[in-house]
């Protein structure tokens, strides 16, 4: 029983900062590594690459 509080205290912290927008969303890289990315839908031509 014991966990089951934490586990909603938690929850309902993570609720609070998700309503105050203060949740960062981890940025996704899609396709082959190259000098061109897509982050999040927008296209990015990347500088340096740690390859």
């Amino acid at each position: 029983m014991a966990r089951g509080w934490v586990r909603d205290y938690y929850a309902a912290k993570l609720k609070e900062l998700v309503e105050r927008g203060e949740i960062w969303e981890i940025r996704r890289l899609m396709g082959p590594t190259g000098p061109r990315a897509v982050v999040e839908g927008r296209e990015f031509i990347m500088l340096s690459t740690n390859n």
